[in-house]
């Protein structure tokens, strides 16, 4: 108890909340009140955007429902007849590139009440079908036109960043339920013939280890590399104890890890470009009759220019793979990405800070992708830039056609694509997020950050249009047309940094909240923080940081003295991310076993000595907190490092995830958990103050995953239990 007391107490003393909320800003009212105001999220790991709304006032209240005018692209997916549907925290909505119209097909409350997700989709190639996976993790089919939904899938463990991969007529797509792949058809699951799962198996594993190629499905396991036709998946599926994994196409030199490993065919099939556990490239020829693949270069990809977070590949017309390689800089902390060629040697080609989405014109000759603020695109033979766009934020973007691309920024939704001459022109087609707002008449004016260009508004179509320029208006922070002023304050709901209220100025006068729930006495339901332990491996690491970066939060990691040995690079990599660094003493050892005799003096030798390793690596002082291994601790332990300025820090140690299979066989007070299991006790376990460990290396032992593997999850499920995660 004493123990969780000092964690209370340090949590209590030194947090930051890194969890905000909703805040206002007041524009205009015109004369027949009708105000327009915006709202601004700013939730982790979420665009920064503010939305517009307009609500007709009353004496005493607002009336009806705010109409919402803009929309912030944070999700993409390009449908059927020139749509464009985009996703955020208010709902969805559908672009229609032919009438410049966009309808809400679902709105959400007009203030999420707390952190919000946006569910993952896939949408097909031609557009029609949606896989999407809602909200208990049930992967589910929606066919776009009739808004028919059959679901595929019950919640499940999955591994996979994508979703689904959809054939090239849109007939099938792929997925993973608990470390198989398996295949739909779309035509019998909305016909409700679609067969049991067990005649739709593919095999072990993630989506990482099957690929189309046109109309044909590949699918590498141990040292086999086997090709189905889309005609014969149900046939192979019926007598798959016959038939088995399909037709095999060539050997490989080494055998093939369905989880971790992956690879892609160039599009006329001939070579495969296999990649194993993002440390070894080798490139193969595939024979024409099945024997052995002849490899043809073999590249080391570690300690390139920092820890591998990701990776896809593209072809040249020679067959010549361009590896995209994301990863996070030993040296920064940060991001980038470097794009490698396997020609006659394995060579840098370029690099790029700040990367976010990237994706291949249909037509496989040019890419798009977005660094920073910047939209880019380039021929993939000889790496020639095509065009570059910049001055906003790009959130998500989609290739209309191969000469098109419809994207979505923090200010607007644009379409890019080139004109006589070759150069590329910028049309906005809807506003994400405005500056400023002003009635004009029966008109609304709006401007958007960073652009003197005036966008009028179209009630009718729904639409803003291009209106000339001028500077936007300055902003007082209130709004009055002399019967009412409209202005922001604070609030006591924890979940709005402030809230608008409108006075009424004829008399008897009246104030109103313009928001009643901004007014309701709400508090956060505590505080929680997340540690992480650098022990021995450092296999989720770069992942762990990556996330961090992502969602902004500030990471607290207690390394010990075997990682800073094994890893010194990796451990500058969490000085230079910006974390904090604490003392996980400078041995993994149980210091509580039968093996060891310790004293007070043992301690702060081992506290002192990890600070000399530290120092020594990184140049840099450890933070003065620390923990013993594995948290196995006592009085005298705690009472020697506090006599040396140390804290001791305890966590919620009761289940984790390093118990391995052969653990939990050979002692049988071990229970093994996979790391869902392990975060859903964590979301039944969650209360103010409480410190979450979570290991960012493998065990010794086999173990199915690891938390640090689904760390997002992690994160997401404490945000949407609405806790507040905060840094020690």
């Amino acid at each position: 108890m004493k123990r969780l007391l000092i964690v209370s107490i340090l949590l209590s003393a030194l947090v930051t909340q890194i969890f905000s909320a909703t805040s206002f800003s007041v524009h205009d009212i015109d004369g027949s009140n009708n105000l327009l105001y915006s709202t601004r999220l700013d939730f982790p790991g979420t665009s920064r955007s503010s939305s517009l709304f307009e609500i007709h006032l009353e004496k005493s209240s607002a009336q009806g429902r705010p109409s919402l005018l803009t929309c912030v692209p944070e999700k993409m997916e390009l449908l059927s007849g020139n749509v464009v549907q985009l996703r955020n925290a208010f709902g969805t909505a559908r672009y229609s590139m032919d009438s410049g119209k966009l309808v809400w097909i679902y709105r959400s409350d007009d203030f999420p009440a707390g952190w919000y997700d946006n569910v993952r989709q896939a949408e097909s190639p031609d557009g029609k079908w949606i896989c999407q996976e809602d909200s208990e993790g049930s992967l589910v089919l929606v066919h776009v036109a009739s808004g028919v939904q059959i679901k595929i899938r019950e919640k499940s463990s999955s591994n996979d960043s994508v979703l689904a991969k959809w054939s090239g007529d849109s007939k099938f797509f792929l997925y993973e339920e608990n470390g198989t792949v398996y295949f739909a058809s779309c035509d019998a699951a909305v016909k409700k013939l679609l067969p049991p799962k067990s005649m739709r198996r593919i095999g072990e594993g993630s989506l990482g280890c099957v690929q189309w190629v046109g109309e044909r499905l590949y699918y590498a396991s141990a040292d086999i590399l086997y090709r189905i036709d889309e005609g014969e998946l149900f046939t192979r599926g019926l007598y798959y104890a016959v038939l088995g994994n399909g037709t095999p196409v060539a050997r490989l030199s080494t055998n093939f890890d369905t989880f971790h490993d992956s690879f892609w065919i160039s599009p006329d099939g001939k070579y495969l470009l296999y990649t194993s556990g993002k440390k070894i490239a080798v490139l193969y020829s595939i024979p024409k009759e099945f024997g052995f693949a002849s490899a043809r270069k073999m590249e080391s990809l570690i300690g390139l220019t920092g820890s591998i977070l990701g990776m896809d590949v593209m072809w040249t017309s020679a067959d010549v793979p361009l590896l995209w390689i994301e990863n996070l800089s030993y040296t920064k902390g940060k991001k980038s990405a470097s794009l490698y060629s396997m020609d006659k040697t394995f060579s840098l080609v370029a690099s790029y800070d700040e990367p976010g989405c990237m994706e291949i014109s249909p037509d496989g000759k040019t890419v798009a992708f977005t660094s920073g603020k910047n939209l880019e695109t380039r021929k993939i033979d000889g790496w020639k830039q095509v065009a570059k766009i910049d001055g906003e934020k790009i959130l998500s973007f989609r290739w209309l056609d191969s000469q098109t691309i419809i994207a979505g920024g923090e200010n607007s939704l644009f379409r890019w694509s080139p004109e006589k001459g070759g150069k590329w022109k910028k049309t906005v087609l809807y506003l994400s997020s405005v500056k400023a707002a002003r009635w004009d008449g029966e008109k609304i004016n709006a401007w958007i950050e960073g652009d003197d260009t005036r966008y009028q508004y179209d009630a009718e179509k729904n639409s803003w249009t291009a209106a000339g320029k001028s500077n936007p208006p300055d902003s007082p922070g209130y709004a009055s047309n002399g019967k009412f002023r409209a202005y922001t304050s604070e609030c006591p709901n924890h979940l709005f940094d402030d809230a608008v209220f409108v006075r009424s100025l004829s008399a008897p006068a009246f104030t109103y909240p313009l928001i009643p729930e901004t007014m309701e006495e709400k508090k956060s339901r505590g505080k929680v923080s997340i540690i992480f332990d650098a022990t021995e491996g450092n296999e989720g690491l770069a992942q762990v940081l990556s996330v961090l970066e992502d969602f902004g939060i500030r990471g607290t990691f207690f390394i010990n003295g075997e990682f800073i040995r094994r890893y010194p690079m990796e451990t500058c990599q969490i000085v230079a991310s910006g974390s904090r660094c604490a003392s996980g003493f400078f041995t993994s050892a149980d210091l509580l076993s039968k093996d060891f005799e310790i004293d007070a003096d043992f301690i702060r030798r081992g506290l002192a000595r990890n600070e000399d390793e530290f120092l020594a690596a990184t140049g840099k002082e450890l933070d003065l907190m620390w923990h013993a291994p594995h948290y196995r601790s006592n009085q005298m332990m705690i009472d020697a490092g506090g006599s040396t300025g140390y804290t001791y820090i305890d966590a919620w140690n009761e289940i984790n995830d390093r118990v391995s299979f052969e653990d939990s066989v050979s002692d049988k007070k071990s229970r093994y958990l996979g790391a869902d299991e392990i975060i859903s006790l964590t979301r039944e376990n969650l209360h103010d103050g409480m410190v979450i460990p979570v290991d960012v290396g493998n065990i010794r032992g086999s173990r199915f995953d690891y938390v640090y593997e689904k760390i997002h999850a992690l994160i997401k499920t404490i945000l949407l239990a609405g806790y507040e995660i905060a840094p020690l």
